[in-house]
Protein backbone atom coordinates (compact mmCIF):
# COMPACT_ATOMS: atom_id res chain seq x y z
CA UNK A 1 0.00 0.00 0.00
CA UNK A 2 1.64 3.07 -0.67
CA UNK A 3 2.43 5.81 1.93
CA UNK A 4 2.82 9.52 1.32
CA UNK A 5 5.77 10.57 3.25
CA UNK A 6 7.75 13.59 4.53
CA UNK A 7 11.34 13.15 4.61
CA UNK A 8 13.74 15.55 6.73
CA UNK A 9 17.91 15.13 6.48
CA UNK A 10 18.38 13.23 3.55
CA UNK A 11 20.58 15.67 1.53
CA UNK A 12 22.93 14.05 -0.44
CA UNK A 13 24.07 11.42 -2.69
CA UNK A 14 23.91 8.63 -0.78
CA UNK A 15 20.89 9.69 1.37
CA UNK A 16 19.12 9.85 -1.56
CA UNK A 17 19.41 5.90 -2.34
CA UNK A 18 17.65 5.29 0.80
CA UNK A 19 14.31 7.23 -0.66
CA UNK A 20 14.68 5.47 -3.68
CA UNK A 21 15.17 2.26 -2.46
CA UNK A 22 11.67 2.94 -0.34
CA UNK A 23 10.01 4.53 -2.91
CA UNK A 24 10.99 1.18 -4.98
CA UNK A 25 10.05 -1.54 -2.86
CA UNK A 26 7.82 -0.24 -0.03
CA UNK A 27 6.14 2.67 -2.69
CA UNK A 28 6.94 5.08 0.18
CA UNK A 29 5.60 8.47 -2.15
CA UNK A 30 8.12 10.86 -1.48
CA UNK A 31 6.21 14.00 -1.10
CA UNK A 32 7.99 17.03 1.13
CA UNK A 33 11.70 17.33 1.58
CA UNK A 34 12.73 19.12 4.16
CA UNK A 35 16.38 19.21 3.37
CA UNK A 36 19.09 21.35 1.13
CA UNK A 37 18.20 23.60 -2.01
CA UNK A 38 21.32 21.28 -3.77
CA UNK A 39 18.78 18.85 -4.06
CA UNK A 40 16.39 20.74 -5.96
CA UNK A 41 17.57 19.40 -9.61
CA UNK A 42 17.20 15.50 -8.27
CA UNK A 43 13.62 16.28 -6.41
CA UNK A 44 12.62 17.88 -9.85
CA UNK A 45 13.60 14.88 -12.15
CA UNK A 46 12.82 12.18 -9.93
CA UNK A 47 10.20 13.52 -7.41
CA UNK A 48 8.31 16.63 -9.36
CA UNK A 49 5.16 15.95 -7.46
CA UNK A 50 7.16 16.45 -4.18
CA UNK A 51 7.97 20.18 -2.73
CA UNK A 52 11.38 20.50 -1.31
CA UNK A 53 12.39 23.37 1.47
CA UNK A 54 15.39 24.38 2.54
CA UNK A 55 15.37 23.85 6.10
CA UNK A 56 17.92 27.23 6.04
CA UNK A 57 15.55 28.85 4.76
CA UNK A 58 13.07 28.08 7.13
CA UNK A 59 15.49 28.05 10.34
CA UNK A 60 15.58 31.93 8.74
CA UNK A 61 12.08 32.87 8.55
CA UNK A 62 11.65 32.42 4.98
CA UNK A 63 8.41 30.19 4.40
CA UNK A 64 7.51 29.18 0.70
CA UNK A 65 3.78 28.54 0.10
CA UNK A 66 3.70 28.70 -3.53
CA UNK A 67 3.31 24.79 -4.08
CA UNK A 68 1.57 23.91 -0.78
CA UNK A 69 -1.29 25.62 -0.90
CA UNK A 70 -3.01 28.48 0.86
CA UNK A 71 -1.82 29.05 4.15
CA UNK A 72 -4.16 26.94 7.23
CA UNK A 73 -4.16 28.72 10.52
CA UNK A 74 -3.23 27.49 14.03
CA UNK A 75 -5.76 27.69 16.60
CA UNK A 76 -6.19 27.67 20.59
CA UNK A 77 -6.79 23.74 20.50
CA UNK A 78 -3.58 23.27 18.35
CA UNK A 79 -1.21 25.42 21.01
CA UNK A 80 -2.97 24.50 23.89
CA UNK A 81 -2.20 20.91 23.05
CA UNK A 82 1.28 21.26 22.39
CA UNK A 83 2.07 23.77 25.21
CA UNK A 84 4.70 21.08 26.46
CA UNK A 85 6.81 21.55 24.64
CA UNK A 86 6.74 25.41 23.80
CA UNK A 87 9.09 26.95 26.61
CA UNK A 88 11.61 24.21 25.47
CA UNK A 89 11.35 25.30 21.56
CA UNK A 90 11.74 28.93 22.42
CA UNK A 91 15.07 28.23 24.28
CA UNK A 92 16.24 26.16 21.98
CA UNK A 93 16.62 29.58 19.31
CA UNK A 94 19.78 30.75 19.50
CA UNK A 95 21.60 34.23 19.22
CA UNK A 96 24.75 35.57 19.24
CA UNK A 97 24.77 37.15 22.92
CA UNK A 98 21.23 35.32 24.49
CA UNK A 99 19.65 38.73 24.45
CA UNK A 100 19.03 39.49 21.25
CA UNK A 101 15.73 37.11 20.47
CA UNK A 102 12.93 38.60 22.36
CA UNK A 103 10.12 36.36 23.55
CA UNK A 104 7.21 37.44 21.55
CA UNK A 105 9.54 37.40 18.50
CA UNK A 106 10.57 33.82 19.46
CA UNK A 107 7.09 32.48 19.87
CA UNK A 108 6.04 34.63 16.84
CA UNK A 109 8.67 32.83 14.88
CA UNK A 110 7.09 29.39 16.54
CA UNK A 111 3.33 30.02 15.50
CA UNK A 112 4.52 30.91 11.96
CA UNK A 113 6.76 27.48 11.93
CA UNK A 114 3.51 25.53 13.11
CA UNK A 115 1.14 27.48 10.81
CA UNK A 116 3.63 25.88 7.98
CA UNK A 117 3.63 22.31 9.04
CA UNK A 118 -0.19 22.42 9.73
CA UNK A 119 -0.40 23.89 5.71
CA UNK A 120 2.06 20.91 4.59
CA UNK A 121 -0.25 18.55 6.82
CA UNK A 122 -3.12 19.61 5.85
CA UNK A 123 -2.94 20.05 2.04
CA UNK A 124 -0.56 17.31 1.51
CA UNK A 125 -1.82 14.56 3.61
CA UNK A 126 1.40 12.49 4.38
CA UNK A 127 1.45 9.01 6.35
CA UNK A 128 4.79 8.89 7.90
CA UNK A 129 7.21 11.42 8.69
CA UNK A 130 10.63 10.00 8.76
CA UNK A 131 13.75 11.63 9.76
CA UNK A 132 17.51 10.39 9.40
CA UNK A 133 18.42 11.78 12.60
CA UNK A 134 16.81 12.85 16.02
CA UNK A 135 13.94 16.50 14.36
CA UNK A 136 16.01 18.50 16.38
CA UNK A 137 16.50 21.47 14.27
CA UNK A 138 14.52 24.64 15.10
CA UNK A 139 12.85 24.26 11.56
CA UNK A 140 11.70 20.72 11.94
CA UNK A 141 11.05 20.01 15.71
CA UNK A 142 7.02 21.82 15.63
CA UNK A 143 6.74 19.27 12.55
CA UNK A 144 7.76 16.94 14.76
CA UNK A 145 5.32 17.61 17.76
CA UNK A 146 2.23 18.32 15.15
CA UNK A 147 2.78 14.71 13.53
CA UNK A 148 3.41 12.86 17.18
CA UNK A 149 1.22 14.75 19.74
CA UNK A 150 -1.50 16.46 17.73
CA UNK A 151 -2.16 14.29 14.36
CA UNK A 152 -1.12 10.84 15.58
CA UNK A 153 1.04 10.51 12.50
CA UNK A 154 3.70 8.09 12.27
CA UNK A 155 7.14 9.13 13.09
CA UNK A 156 10.01 7.35 12.57
CA UNK A 157 14.07 8.26 12.96
CA UNK A 158 16.98 6.80 12.98
CA UNK A 159 19.39 7.94 16.36
CA UNK A 160 22.15 8.67 15.31
CA UNK A 161 24.57 7.48 18.66
CA UNK A 162 26.05 4.08 18.18
CA UNK A 163 25.38 1.72 21.24
CA UNK A 164 27.69 -1.15 22.59
CA UNK A 165 30.80 0.47 21.97
CA UNK A 166 30.34 -1.38 19.17
CA UNK A 167 28.88 0.72 15.90
CA UNK A 168 25.20 -0.68 17.03
CA UNK A 169 22.73 1.24 16.02
CA UNK A 170 19.09 1.68 16.25
CA UNK A 171 15.65 3.47 15.39
CA UNK A 172 12.90 5.38 17.29
CA UNK A 173 9.66 6.83 17.75
CA UNK A 174 9.80 9.39 20.69
CA UNK A 175 11.71 11.85 21.73
CA UNK A 176 9.83 12.23 25.02
CA UNK A 177 10.95 8.42 25.75
CA UNK A 178 14.12 7.31 24.13
CA UNK A 179 14.58 3.93 25.04
CA UNK A 180 10.92 3.54 23.67
CA UNK A 181 12.86 1.13 20.70
CA UNK A 182 14.16 -0.99 23.73
CA UNK A 183 11.13 -1.14 26.03
CA UNK A 184 9.17 -3.82 24.25
CA UNK A 185 12.07 -6.27 24.40
CA UNK A 186 13.10 -5.51 28.00
CA UNK A 187 9.52 -5.87 29.21
CA UNK A 188 8.47 -8.93 27.78
CA UNK A 189 8.01 -12.66 29.08
CA UNK A 190 10.90 -13.35 26.40
CA UNK A 191 13.80 -15.04 28.28
CA UNK A 192 16.94 -12.77 27.46
CA UNK A 193 20.10 -14.97 27.41
CA UNK A 194 23.18 -12.33 27.28
CA UNK A 195 25.27 -12.42 24.25
CA UNK A 196 28.95 -12.56 24.04
CA UNK A 197 28.91 -8.91 22.61
CA UNK A 198 26.96 -7.74 25.68
CA UNK A 199 28.99 -9.42 28.23
CA UNK A 200 32.46 -8.05 26.83
CA UNK A 201 30.42 -4.63 26.92
CA UNK A 202 29.72 -4.69 29.92
CA UNK A 203 33.06 -6.14 31.23
CA UNK A 204 34.57 -2.99 29.83
CA UNK A 205 32.74 -0.66 31.18
CA UNK A 206 32.90 -1.98 34.80
CA UNK A 207 36.64 -2.27 34.44
CA UNK A 208 38.89 0.18 35.66
CA UNK A 209 40.19 0.75 32.68
CA UNK A 210 36.45 1.72 31.17
CA UNK A 211 36.53 4.75 28.57
CA UNK A 212 34.45 7.49 27.68
CA UNK A 213 32.36 6.13 24.39
CA UNK A 214 34.57 6.13 21.40
CA UNK A 215 32.28 8.65 19.70
CA UNK A 216 32.07 11.11 22.20
CA UNK A 217 36.09 11.05 22.35
CA UNK A 218 36.21 11.33 18.69
CA UNK A 219 34.27 14.63 18.44
CA UNK A 220 36.67 16.08 21.20
CA UNK A 221 39.10 14.77 18.81
CA UNK A 222 37.35 16.92 16.34
CA UNK A 223 37.29 19.90 18.16
CA UNK A 224 40.84 19.78 19.48
CA UNK A 225 41.91 19.79 15.89
CA UNK A 226 39.54 22.76 15.11
CA UNK A 227 40.93 24.69 17.19
CA UNK A 228 44.89 24.02 16.00
CA UNK A 229 43.74 24.93 12.53
CA UNK A 230 41.70 27.78 13.52
CA UNK A 231 43.78 29.74 11.55
CA UNK A 232 41.97 28.62 8.25
CA UNK A 233 39.36 30.73 9.33
CA UNK A 234 41.84 33.74 8.01
CA UNK A 235 42.15 32.11 4.73
CA UNK A 236 38.49 31.68 4.56
CA UNK A 237 37.63 35.23 5.27
CA UNK A 238 40.31 36.39 2.12
CA UNK A 239 38.87 33.72 -0.34
CA UNK A 240 35.55 35.21 0.42
CA UNK A 241 36.66 38.69 0.04
CA UNK A 242 38.28 37.67 -3.39
CA UNK A 243 34.92 36.25 -4.23
CA UNK A 244 32.37 38.82 -2.98
CA UNK A 245 31.17 36.69 -0.79
CA UNK A 246 32.25 38.10 2.87
CA UNK A 247 28.66 39.85 2.98
CA UNK A 248 26.30 37.68 1.78
CA UNK A 249 23.95 36.01 4.12
CA UNK A 250 25.80 32.83 6.22
CA UNK A 251 24.11 29.88 6.49
CA UNK A 252 23.41 29.92 9.99
CA UNK A 253 20.45 30.66 11.87
CA UNK A 254 22.02 32.69 14.99
CA UNK A 255 19.65 36.05 15.55
CA UNK A 256 22.83 38.98 15.69
CA UNK A 257 20.91 42.31 16.59
CA UNK A 258 17.37 43.58 17.98
CA UNK A 259 15.89 44.09 14.15
CA UNK A 260 13.21 42.00 13.42
CA UNK A 261 14.08 38.15 12.85
CA UNK A 262 11.86 38.13 8.99
CA UNK A 263 14.69 41.04 8.30
CA UNK A 264 17.74 40.27 6.42
CA UNK A 265 19.64 42.46 8.45
CA UNK A 266 18.65 40.44 11.58
CA UNK A 267 20.99 37.82 10.11
CA UNK A 268 24.87 36.74 9.73
CA UNK A 269 26.66 37.75 7.12
CA UNK A 270 29.58 35.41 6.46
CA UNK A 271 32.17 38.35 7.95
CA UNK A 272 30.17 38.05 10.59
CA UNK A 273 29.81 34.66 11.20
CA UNK A 274 33.29 34.32 11.25
CA UNK A 275 33.79 37.52 13.53
CA UNK A 276 31.36 35.76 16.27
CA UNK A 277 32.98 32.27 15.84
CA UNK A 278 36.26 34.48 16.85
CA UNK A 279 34.70 36.15 19.85
CA UNK A 280 33.02 32.86 21.09
CA UNK A 281 36.46 31.56 21.70
CA UNK A 282 37.75 34.16 23.05
CA UNK A 283 34.34 33.54 25.74
CA UNK A 284 35.16 29.86 25.95
CA UNK A 285 38.71 30.38 27.20
CA UNK A 286 37.58 33.08 29.29
CA UNK A 287 34.96 30.73 31.07
CA UNK A 288 37.41 28.29 31.49
CA UNK A 289 39.73 30.48 33.42
CA UNK A 290 36.73 31.60 35.63
CA UNK A 291 35.67 27.97 36.61
CA UNK A 292 39.15 26.57 37.26
CA UNK A 293 39.38 29.76 39.54
CA UNK A 294 36.02 28.36 41.51
CA UNK A 295 36.55 24.57 41.36
CA UNK A 296 37.93 22.82 44.35
CA UNK A 297 39.39 19.11 44.17
CA UNK A 298 37.14 16.42 44.83
CA UNK A 299 37.63 14.53 48.55
CA UNK A 300 36.98 11.13 47.40
CA UNK A 301 36.28 10.37 51.36
CA UNK A 302 33.30 12.52 51.49
CA UNK A 303 29.83 11.29 51.32
CA UNK A 304 28.56 12.50 47.41
CA UNK A 305 26.46 12.60 44.98
CA UNK A 306 28.38 13.21 42.02
CA UNK A 307 26.25 15.38 39.14
CA UNK A 308 28.45 15.86 35.83
CA UNK A 309 26.52 19.07 34.20
CA UNK A 310 24.90 18.27 30.54
CA UNK A 311 26.78 20.03 27.88
CA UNK A 312 24.42 22.72 26.75
CA UNK A 313 23.24 24.06 24.10
CA UNK A 314 22.43 20.61 22.55
CA UNK A 315 19.39 18.87 21.52
CA UNK A 316 20.02 15.85 24.01
CA UNK A 317 20.13 17.83 27.12
CA UNK A 318 18.03 20.83 25.92
CA UNK A 319 15.11 20.14 23.76
CA UNK A 320 14.84 16.55 24.67
CA UNK A 321 14.99 16.62 28.44
CA UNK A 322 11.45 19.41 28.87
CA UNK A 323 11.78 21.93 31.61
CA UNK A 324 14.93 20.13 33.42
CA UNK A 325 17.19 21.53 30.83
CA UNK A 326 16.78 24.35 33.65
CA UNK A 327 19.57 22.38 35.66
CA UNK A 328 18.69 24.28 38.73
CA UNK A 329 15.12 23.33 39.25
CA UNK A 330 17.09 19.30 39.58
CA UNK A 331 19.84 21.27 42.16
CA UNK A 332 17.05 23.05 44.10
CA UNK A 333 15.07 19.44 44.75
CA UNK A 334 18.53 17.37 45.16
CA UNK A 335 20.08 19.88 47.69
CA UNK A 336 16.75 19.80 49.95
CA UNK A 337 16.79 16.31 50.12
CA UNK A 338 20.05 15.01 50.68
CA UNK A 339 21.11 14.29 54.71
CA UNK A 340 22.65 17.01 55.73
CA UNK A 341 26.54 15.20 56.06
CA UNK A 342 26.28 14.89 52.58
CA UNK A 343 27.62 17.28 49.56
CA UNK A 344 27.27 17.56 45.64
CA UNK A 345 30.46 17.36 43.11
CA UNK A 346 29.41 19.32 40.33
CA UNK A 347 31.95 18.91 37.13
CA UNK A 348 31.41 20.57 33.93
CA UNK A 349 30.79 18.69 30.82
CA UNK A 350 34.35 18.45 28.52
CA UNK A 351 32.77 19.98 25.77
CA UNK A 352 31.20 23.26 27.47
CA UNK A 353 34.96 24.50 28.42
CA UNK A 354 36.19 23.32 24.23
CA UNK A 355 37.56 26.58 22.89
CA UNK A 356 35.82 25.72 19.58
CA UNK A 357 32.37 24.87 20.84
CA UNK A 358 29.62 26.86 22.36
CA UNK A 359 29.70 26.12 25.81
CA UNK A 360 29.44 29.82 26.60
CA UNK A 361 26.14 30.41 24.95
CA UNK A 362 25.27 28.16 27.52
CA UNK A 363 27.33 28.79 30.93
CA UNK A 364 28.18 31.86 32.08
CA UNK A 365 29.92 33.64 35.52
CA UNK A 366 26.59 34.61 36.82
CA UNK A 367 25.79 30.70 36.42
CA UNK A 368 28.75 29.42 37.70
CA UNK A 369 28.49 32.02 40.62
CA UNK A 370 24.99 30.70 41.13
CA UNK A 371 25.90 26.85 41.42
CA UNK A 372 28.30 27.93 43.91
CA UNK A 373 26.04 29.57 46.03
CA UNK A 374 24.20 26.18 47.34
CA UNK A 375 25.83 25.60 50.76
CA UNK A 376 26.06 21.98 49.88
CA UNK A 377 27.46 22.09 46.26
CA UNK A 378 31.29 21.73 45.65
CA UNK A 379 32.27 22.59 41.60
CA UNK A 380 35.24 20.15 40.81
CA UNK A 381 38.17 20.01 38.48
CA UNK A 382 36.02 18.98 34.98
CA UNK A 383 39.26 17.12 34.78
CA UNK A 384 38.46 14.59 37.42
CA UNK A 385 37.83 11.15 36.27
CA UNK A 386 34.61 10.43 35.94
CA UNK A 387 34.56 6.77 36.49
CA UNK A 388 36.53 7.30 39.63
CA UNK A 389 33.75 9.97 40.93
CA UNK A 390 31.03 7.41 39.95
CA UNK A 391 33.07 4.65 42.23
CA UNK A 392 33.63 6.65 44.92
CA UNK A 393 30.10 8.46 45.35
CA UNK A 394 26.84 7.44 47.34
CA UNK A 395 25.03 7.99 43.73
CA UNK A 396 24.74 9.81 40.02
CA UNK A 397 22.43 12.09 39.08
CA UNK A 398 22.63 13.26 35.40
CA UNK A 399 20.41 15.58 32.92
CA UNK A 400 20.12 13.89 29.62
CA UNK A 401 23.65 12.06 30.76
CA UNK A 402 25.63 8.51 30.03
CA UNK A 403 26.77 8.70 33.59
CA UNK A 404 23.89 7.37 34.79
CA UNK A 405 24.09 4.08 32.56
CA UNK A 406 27.82 3.85 34.00
CA UNK A 407 26.58 4.28 37.25
CA UNK A 408 24.39 1.36 37.22
CA UNK A 409 27.03 -0.63 35.37
CA UNK A 410 29.21 -0.38 37.66
CA UNK A 411 27.34 -0.85 40.78
CA UNK A 412 25.96 2.28 41.56
CA UNK A 413 22.10 3.82 41.83
CA UNK A 414 21.92 6.96 39.72
CA UNK A 415 18.59 9.14 39.32
CA UNK A 416 17.78 10.55 35.98
CA UNK A 417 15.86 14.16 34.71
CA UNK A 418 14.36 14.10 31.25
CA UNK A 419 14.40 11.95 28.30
CA UNK A 420 17.23 8.92 27.83
CA UNK A 421 18.02 6.03 25.75
CA UNK A 422 17.89 3.93 29.04
CA UNK A 423 14.91 5.48 31.14
CA UNK A 424 13.06 2.48 31.16
CA UNK A 425 15.43 0.17 32.72
CA UNK A 426 14.18 -0.84 36.09
CA UNK A 427 17.85 -0.06 38.03
CA UNK A 428 17.66 3.57 37.89
CA UNK A 429 15.28 6.00 39.16
CA UNK A 430 13.64 8.09 36.68
CA UNK A 431 12.80 11.49 38.02
CA UNK A 432 9.78 13.46 37.50
CA UNK A 433 8.53 15.35 40.32
CA UNK A 434 10.10 16.22 43.67
CA UNK A 435 8.38 13.28 45.79
CA UNK A 436 10.34 11.17 42.78
CA UNK A 437 13.65 12.53 44.24
CA UNK A 438 12.65 12.17 47.84
CA UNK A 439 11.82 8.70 47.77
CA UNK A 440 14.78 8.23 45.34
CA UNK A 441 17.47 9.42 47.83
CA UNK A 442 15.67 7.63 50.54
CA UNK A 443 16.25 4.14 49.13
CA UNK A 444 20.08 5.46 48.39
CA UNK A 445 20.31 6.28 52.00
CA UNK A 446 18.65 2.93 53.10
CA UNK A 447 21.29 0.99 50.65
CA UNK A 448 19.61 0.23 47.40
CA UNK A 449 22.18 -0.65 44.99
CA UNK A 450 21.43 -1.46 41.26
CA UNK A 451 20.01 -5.22 39.80
CA UNK A 452 23.23 -6.22 37.67
CA UNK A 453 20.94 -9.04 36.43
CA UNK A 454 18.02 -6.00 35.30
CA UNK A 455 21.01 -4.02 33.64
CA UNK A 456 22.14 -7.26 31.84
CA UNK A 457 18.73 -8.15 30.26
CA UNK A 458 18.29 -4.36 29.56
CA UNK A 459 21.51 -4.39 27.59
CA UNK A 460 20.51 -7.21 26.12
CA UNK A 461 17.05 -6.00 25.41
CA UNK A 462 19.53 -2.92 23.74
CA UNK A 463 21.40 -5.94 21.28
CA UNK A 464 18.90 -7.44 19.98
CA UNK A 465 16.91 -3.51 18.81
CA UNK A 466 19.98 -2.60 17.43
CA UNK A 467 21.47 -3.28 13.78
CA UNK A 468 25.46 -3.49 13.32
CA UNK A 469 27.56 -1.43 11.13
CA UNK A 470 24.77 0.94 9.52
CA UNK A 471 25.85 4.34 8.52
CA UNK A 472 24.76 7.66 10.84
CA UNK A 473 24.02 10.59 9.35
CA UNK A 474 27.14 12.04 10.59
CA UNK A 475 29.58 9.67 9.08
CA UNK A 476 28.06 9.27 6.05
CA UNK A 477 31.29 11.05 3.76
CA UNK A 478 33.46 9.66 5.54
CA UNK A 479 32.58 5.90 5.62
CA UNK A 480 30.37 5.64 1.99
CA UNK A 481 34.14 6.77 0.64
CA UNK A 482 35.57 3.21 2.92
CA UNK A 483 32.56 0.73 1.59
CA UNK A 484 32.58 -1.13 -1.76
CA UNK A 485 29.37 -1.25 -1.78
CA UNK A 486 28.00 2.36 -0.73
CA UNK A 487 24.41 1.29 -2.64
CA UNK A 488 24.30 -1.66 -0.42
CA UNK A 489 24.89 0.26 2.79
CA UNK A 490 22.45 2.22 1.88
CA UNK A 491 19.34 -0.31 0.98
CA UNK A 492 20.23 -1.67 4.32
CA UNK A 493 19.39 1.37 5.76
CA UNK A 494 16.26 1.81 3.73
CA UNK A 495 15.58 -1.52 5.19
CA UNK A 496 15.65 -1.06 8.62
CA UNK A 497 13.81 2.00 8.11
CA UNK A 498 10.77 -0.22 6.61
CA UNK A 499 11.31 -2.67 9.65
CA UNK A 500 11.72 0.02 12.25
CA UNK A 501 7.92 1.40 11.11
CA UNK A 502 6.47 -2.02 10.57
CA UNK A 503 7.14 -3.06 14.31
CA UNK A 504 6.61 0.30 15.74
CA UNK A 505 3.12 1.01 13.67
CA UNK A 506 2.59 -2.35 12.17
CA UNK A 507 1.02 -4.01 15.16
Amino acid sequence: MKKRIIYSYFNVDEHRLIVDSLHDKHCWEPIFFHGDESMRSWVEEKYPDAVLQDAMALRQSRFDYSRIGKPVPIDAEIIGTLSRYESRYLNWLEDTTGWNFSFYERRRYYYDLLKYWNTVIHHLKPDIFVAYTWPHLPSDYPLYILCKHYYSIPVVFFIPIPFLEDEYYTFGYSLEDLSAQFSDIYLSEEYLEVSNVVKKYLARLRSQEAKSPKYVIDYYRRLDKSYRYRHMDILRLLKMILRGTAFNMAGIAFKKNKKPWESKYSKLTNIGYLWFKSNLVRKNKKLKRYYNKLAKPADLKEKYLYFPAPYQPEAISNLFVGVYEDIFLVLDMITDIIPGDWVIYYKEHPNTLKERDKGALGRSNHFYNKVNSYSNVRIIPFETNTFTLIDNSQAVFTVGGTAGWEAIVRGKPALFFGSLWYQSCKSVFFIRTYDDAKEAIENIVNGFVPDEGDVERFAEAMHKACIKDLIAVNDIDEKTKKCNYPKHEMERIAKAFYKAYEMFYGR
